[in-house]
């Protein structure tokens, strides 16, 4: 079985470039966004990237990644170690600081540090990407409580979903609107929803299986990553956002 396990991960790195089926997802939904909307994404910053971040959706761009530790994984980011409450860079020192699928992960009482530092070092654009509403927080709820009854113990992620509470769009836009005042700025924001919440939560029930044959499915559901476009309906788990930024 470990020979079978090492020959399916050389597979996946050669056909499609060790992606996740999830991150795949949110990355590219805003990489498609831009592209849409014609944005420059010059300089980047990305807030709670991981090893990796954006960097495998992202190609021909620099990105420094800021997050609180790093493995040894290699990875095209310029790794940062920091805190998203005190950013270790200067006033608007990157053209677009991206955060996706981190704030979720944060106690909401650091919210108005965060967005405050996010606009500081911002010089053109902001985008923000999480789940937002109860129907997402709902679902990590059920997810929660399957892998708990499954595996006898929480999933790390899931775990801080829930126990950080619910998270509002409402929420988000006074948070931006805060985060751009306190650092005379203005800005335009736009959003759009990513991931009809029954989709994901059908592709996520092999996403957290350990069985390998689960593993080899999920990695086959990257075929519907080419019609992610047409997945943006109905209730979704993610809400997105591009925050256009005015210096003023």
């Amino acid at each position: 079985m470990n020979k079978l396990g090492q020959i399916l991960k050389v597979w996946k790195q050669k056909i499609v470039h060790n992606w996740s089926v999830d991150v795949a997802f949110r990355y590219l939904a805003i990489v498609d966004k831009m592209q849409q909307q014609k944005i420059k994404w010059g300089s980047v910053l990305e807030v709670g990237s991981g090893d990796l971040g954006i960097t495998p959706y992202l190609k021909n761009v620099e990105i420094t990644g800021l997050d609180q530790s790093f493995s040894d994984k290699l990875s095209a980011l310029k790794r940062v170690v920091g805190s998203a409450t005190n950013l270790p860079f200067a006033d608007n020192s990157f053209d677009t600081v991206l955060t996706v699928d981190c704030l979720e992960h944060i106690p909401h009482h650091f919210y108005n540090q965060v967005f405050a530092e996010i606009f500081r070092v911002a010089k053109k654009q902001v985008i923000i990407s999480l789940p937002c509403d109860k129907a997402a927080y709902e679902m990590d709820k059920s997810l929660d409580r399957y892998y708990l009854n499954k595996f006898g113990q929480r999933h790390h992620f899931l775990e801080e979903h829930v126990d950080n509470g619910q998270i509002n769009q409402s929420d988000i836009y006074n948070h931006i609107q805060d985060g751009l005042l306190i650092n005379h700025k203005s800005g335009k924001i736009s959003s759009w929803p990513v991931m009809n919440i029954r989709f994901r939560h059908f592709y996520l029930m092999f996403g957290l299986q350990q069985a390998i044959f689960s593993r080899i499915l999920y990695s086959f559901l990257l075929v519907f990553v080419p019609f992610r476009r047409l997945l943006n309906f109905g209730k979704c788990y993610w809400r997105s956002f591009i925050i256009m930024v005015d210096p003023s």
